[in-house]
C-alpha cells in the first residue's frame, strides 16, 4: 500500500472524529470555612456534558478534561461532578454555560455532607431561636392590643391567623438560608464580609446589621455600580467598535496573505511542471515561511523536499512543526495528527529509524 493509500485510509477512519479540541484544566478542592481550610480533593470524578469522557482529579485536586470540537471563549458545561462523601457547593454550577479556556483554570468547590448538614442544623436553630423571639413578641403585643381595645376580638383572630401562617411559613425559608451560609467559601469573601456571615450564622443579627452598614449606605452603593455599569457599557460599546475595526483588518490581512500563499504555490506549481525543482522548492518555502501556523502549507513542503528534494532533516522540520500545529489546532484524534504522524514516520524509516518509525506509525 502507498502514501497515497495510507492518506485515503487515515481520511475514511478519521473523517467522523473532531476536527478540533483544547484542554480545559482545573482543581477541586473544599470550601473554607470559619474553623476548617480548604484542602485539595482527589479522586474527584468529572464530567463534561455531550463529551465521551471523565477525569478524575490528582492528588493536587488538579485536572485536565479534553474539550472536542470547542475553542476558547466557547461553552460547555458539566453533567456531573462525584466524590464520595461529598458534593458541589455551587449546586448551579452543574449544567451551567461555561467559557471554555486554555489560560484560566475551573476552580471546583466541593463539601462534606456531613459538615454540611451539622452547619446546616446549626445555623437553622440560632436562627430558629430568633424567629421564636419576634413570634412571641408580636403575640404579646397583639394580645396587650386587645387588652387595650385597639383591636376587637374579630380583628385579633385575624391578625393572629396571619402571624401563625407566616411562622410555618419561615421553615423552609430558615433552611434555604442555612444551605446557602453552609456551603459559602469564605475565602472569597473580604474580611468584613466574613466578619458578617460569621455574625448570621451565630445569630447575632443586631452585630451583622450594624457591619453592613459599615460598609456604607446601600442606596449610595447601588448608585455607584449604576454609574460603573454605565461607563463600563460605554467603555464595552468602544471596544467592541475597535474589536470590529480590528476583525475587518486582520480579515483583509489573510486575504493577502491567502492571495501572495496562492501565487507562491501557483508559482510551484509552474516551476514543478517544467522540472524547475530548485525554484519550486524556493516558492514552496516561502509559502510554509508566510504562514507557519498553516497545517497544509508545511505538510506540503515537507512532502516536496522529501520526496523531490530529497532532504530528510529539512523535511523533519516542516513535518514537526505540523504536527505541533495538529496537536494545538485540531486535536490527537484528527485527520491532520495523523498525516503528520505518518510524514514523520515516513522520514525516520527514510532514514533507518525503525524504531521510532514504528512508534509514529
Amino acid at each position: 500500500m502507498n502514501r497515497l493509500h495510507h492518506c485515503i485510509l487515515a481520511a475514511l477512519l478519521l473523517s467522523a472524529l473532531p476536527l478540533r479540541a483544547i484542554v480545559q484544566t482545573g482543581n477541586v478542592r473544599s470550601i473554607t470555612r470559619h474553623d476548617q481550610q480548604s484542602v485539595a480533593i482527589e479522586g474527584c470524578v468529572v464530567r463534561v456534558r455531550g463529551q465521551h469522557n471523565a477525569v478524575q482529579s490528582r492528588s493536587t485536586g488538579e485536572f485536565s478534561i479534553t474539550l472536542a470540537n470547542l475553542q476558547n471563549g466557547q461553552p460547555y458545561a458539566l453533567s456531573s461532578v462525584v466524590k464520595s462523601g461529598y458534593e458541589v457547593a455551587e449546586q448551579s454550577l452543574i449544567g451551567r454555560q461555561l467559557p471554555a479556556s486554555t489560560d484560566v483554570p475551573l476552580e471546583i468547590l466541593l463539601v462534606n455532607r456531613e459538615q454540611l448538614q451539622r452547619e446546616k442544623e446549626a445555623i437553622a436553630e440560632r436562627a430558629r431561636q430568633n424567629v421564636e423571639i419576634y413570634y412571641e413578641a408580636r403575640v404579646a403585643q397583639l394580645q396587650a392590643d386587645l387588652a387595650e381595645k385597639r383591636l376587637d376580638s374579630i380583628g385579633y383572630a385575624r391578625r393572629m391567623q396571619d402571624l401563625e401562617a407566616k411562622y410555618e411559613r419561615f421553615e423552609p425559608l430558615l433552611q434555604a438560608m442555612s444551605d446557602r451560609y453552609a456551603r459559602t467559601d469564605i475565602s472569597r469573601l473580604d474580611s468584613l464580609s466574613i466578619r458578617i456571615n460569621e455574625a448570621i450564622e451565630h445569630g447575632n443579627l443586631d452585630e451583622a446589621e450594624r457591619l453592613v452598614h459599615q460598609k456604607g449606605d446601600l442606596d449610595a452603593r447601588l448608585a455607584e455600580i449604576l454609574d460603573q455599569d454605565a461607563v463600563l457599557q460605554a467603555a464595552q460599546q468602544t471596544l467592541d467598535e475597535q474589536q470590529r475595526q480590528l476583525n475587518e483588518r486582520q480579515q483583509q490581512n489573510d486575504a493577502r496573505r491567502a492571495d501572495l500563499g496562492d501565487d507562491y504555490y501557483r508559482l510551484y506549481s509552474i516551476c514543478l511542471s517544467r522540472f524547475q525543482n530548485d525554484s519550486a522548492a524556493y516558492y514552496i518555502r516561502r509559502r510554509a515561511a508566510l504562514d507557519t501556523l498553516n497545517f497544509d502549507y508545511q505538510i506540503q513542503a515537507g512532502q516536496f523536499i522529501k520526496d523531490i528534494i530529497a532532504d530528510d532533516a529539512l523535511a523533519m522540520t516542516y513535518f514537526r512543526r505540523a504536527y505541533r500545529i495538529a496537536q494545538e489546532q485540531y486535536g490527537e484524534m484528527t485527520m491532520q495528527n495523523a498525516t503528520a504522524c505518518h510524514e514523520i514516520a515516513a522520514t525516520l524509516k527514510l532514514q533507518g529509524d525503525l524504531e521510532h518509525a514504528l512508534t509514529q506509525y
